[in-house]
C-alpha cells in the first residue's frame, strides 16, 4: 500500500487512474443508475487518458498547462504551494521546492511543445492528403467510403500503402482530430455557423472515440435514437464479451475471414460476424466499383499482421474509388434496394455488388466523369458556385455528376439482376410490389392484401 501522497499521485497519473470531479460525478451517477454500467466501462481510466491527451494541446486548453504557466521565480508563493499540494506535496517539507516545481513546469511545457509539433505535422499531412481521421460527418457518405476500402486513422506510407496510427495514445487522438477537422472543414456542404460548429464537435468527439469514454456511450445514444440495428449490435457485442476470449475470437475471425461481410441487422448476424467459422457463413461484401472483396488482403503475411498486431496496413484506393470519395457521392441507399424500393437480402446485395463491379456500365461511367469533371476542378467549381449563389446548393445537383452516377448505377443494377442467380425472386418481388401499388391507387384493398401475402411468401422462399 502506497502511503506517500506524492508517490501515489504520480502512480495514479501513470496508470491513468486519477480521481477528479468528473470521475467522482460519473461514479455517483452509476451508483444511482446501475443500468448504465454496461455502457460506461472503466470510466476513470478512459477519462484520465483523455485528460492526459488534453495536456498536450497548448496553453489555455488544459487546466494544468494554464496553472503551471511560469517558472518558479515568476510565480506567487501561494500559487506554488497550491500546485504542489495538488501533487500530494507540502511545500515546507520539500528540501528544494524550486527544483520540484520546475520539474513539473518543464514536463507540461514539453507536452505543450510535443502537442504543437503533432498539430503542425498532422496539418501538413492532412493538407497533402496523406492522413485520414475519423471520417465524414455525414454517416451515409462515410459508409460509402468504407464500402470502397477507405480506412479510418491511417497515414500514407512511402510504400504507397495506408498504415494505421491507432493505439498510440495522445498521438492518435491529436492526429485524428487534425485529420478529421481538415477532412470536414472543406466538405461539399453549405457552410453555416450551425454545421461549422457541428464539424468541429464531430472532429473532437471522433478523435477520442476509439477506446475512449464516449465509445461506450455511443451505442446507448444509437439505441435511444432508434437507429437500425443499434440494439442488436450492442446486444451481440455485450453477449459475446460474456463468453471467454471474446477479443481473441474476434481477432481470429478477422485473421481467417478479413473481408467485410454483409450483415443483417439482427442479433445472430452480428454475433456471427465476431466469431471465426461462423463469420464465414455471412456473405462477403464486394466493391461495386472493382468487384473485389472489401477489406481483403491477398498477402497472407499482411493478413496476419493486420489481425494479430497493432501495425495494420491497407492497400490504396483505386482511382475510381478515390474519385467517389473526393466528390462525396453516396450510393449505398441505392444498393440496399433493387432501384424500385424493394429491399434486397444480404446475399442478393453481395452478388449484385460483385456483378456491378465486374461489369462495365458503372465503372465506365465513373471514368467518364473523371475525364469530364476531374475531382479537384469539380470541388473548386462547386465552392465558387456556392459562394456566389443566393441560396444553398446541394452538391448532388451541381453539374448533375451525382445524378448521372445514380442513373448509371441503376442501369448497372438492372444488368446485374438479369445476370444474377437471384433474378427470378427479385423480378417476382418487383412484380408483386407493382401489383400492390396499383391496388392502392385504385383503392382495391382485397388485391392489395393478396399482393402483400404473395410478397411475404416470396420473401420466405429462395429462388
Amino acid at each position: 500500500m502506497i502511503t506517500n501522497k506524492a508517490v501515489e499521485n504520480t502512480s495514479r497519473e501513470i496508470s491513468m487512474n486519477q480521481s477528479n470531479n468528473i470521475t467522482n460525478s460519473i461514479d455517483g451517477l452509476l451508483s444511482s443508475l446501475p443500468i448504465l454500467r454496461p455502457f460506461v466501462m472503466f470510466s476513470r481510466t478512459q477519462i484520465s487518458a483523455t485528460q492526459f491527451t488534453g495536456s498536450f494541446l497548448g496553453a489555455g486548453l488544459h487546466e494544468k498547462i494554464s496553472k503551471w504557466k511560469r517558472p518558479f521565480n515568476q510565480m506567487p508563493t501561494d500559487e506554488v504551494r497550491e500546485l504542489l499540494a495538488e501533487k500530494g506535496m507540502v511545500m515546507e517539507d520539500l528540501p528544494d521546492p524550486e527544483a520540484v516545481y520546475n520539474h513539473w513546469y518543464h514536463i507540461y511545457r514539453g507536452r505543450k511543445a510535443m502537442g504543437a509539433a503533432l498539430l503542425v505535422g498532422g496539418l501538413s499531412l492532412a493538407m497533402n492528403g496523406r492522413i485520414r481521421g475519423h471520417g465524414h460527418i455525414d454517416p451515409k457518405i462515410q459508409r460509402t467510403r468504407e464500402g470502397n476500402n477507405w480506412k479510418r486513422n491511417t497515414y500514407l506510407g512511402l510504400d504507397g500503402k495506408w498504415h494505421t496510427f491507432e493505439n498510440m495514445g495522445q498521438v492518435t487522438d491529436i492526429m485524428s482530430f487534425v485529420a478529421t477537422l481538415w477532412d470536414n472543414a472543406d466538405n461539399l456542404t453549405e457552410t453555416t455557423i450551425e454545421n461549422a460548429l457541428a464539424r468541429v464537435m464531430y472532429s473532437i468527439g471522433g478523435s477520442i472515440q476509439a477506446g475512449g469514454f464516449n465509445e461506450g456511450l455511443a451505442p446507448l445514444f444509437d439505441i435511444m435514437e432508434q437507429r437500425g440495428g443499434a440494439l442488436q449490435r450492442w446486444g451481440a457485442q455485450f453477449s459475446n464479451s460474456l463468453a471467454p476470449m471474446s477479443g481473441e475470437r474476434n481477432q481470429m475471425a478477422k485473421l481467417f475471414h478479413e473481408e467485410m461481410r454483409e450483415v443483417n441487422e439482427d442479433l445472430f448476424s452480428f454475433m456471427f460476424n465476431r466469431n471465426p467459422v461462423l463469420r464465414d457463413q455471412l456473405p462477403v461484401r464486394y466493391s461495386y466499383v472493382t468487384g473485389r472483396p472489401v477489406g481483403a488482403q491477398s498477402d497472407p503475411w499482411a493478413r496476419f499482421v493486420n489481425a494479430m498486431t497493432p501495425w495494420k496496413q491497407h492497400s490504396p484506393l483505386t482511382p475510381e474509388e478515390q474519385y467517389l470519395v473526393d466528390i462525396e457521392w453516396d450510393g449505398r441507399p441505392t444498393l440496399q434496394t433493387d432501384g424500385r424500393g424493394q429491399k434486397l437480402s444480404e446475399e442478393e446485395q453481395s452478388e449484385l455488388s460483385k456483378l456491378i463491379g465486374q461489369g462495365n456500365i458503372f465503372p465506365a461511367k465513373i471514368r467518364e466523369m473523371m475525364k469530364k469533371y476531374p475531382a479537384d476542378k469539380f470541388r473548386r467549381g462547386y465552392f465558387n458556385f456556392q459562394r456566389e449563389a443566393t441560396n444553398p446548393v446541394a452538391v448532388s445537383d451541381y453539374k448533375t455528376v451525382h445524378s448521372q452516377l445514380d442513373s448509371a448505377l441503376s442501369d448497372a443494377m438492372d444488368y446485374a439482376i438479369d445476370k444474377s442467380d437471384f433474378r427470378v425472386g427479385i423480378r417476382l418481388k418487383q412484380k408483386v410490389n407493382n401489383m400492390s401499388d396499383d391496388a392502392v391507387k385504385r383503392g382495391d384493398i382485397k388485391q392489395q392484401q393478396q399482393a402483400e401475402e404473395l410478397l411475404r411468401l416470396a420473401n420466405q422462399n429462395d429462388y
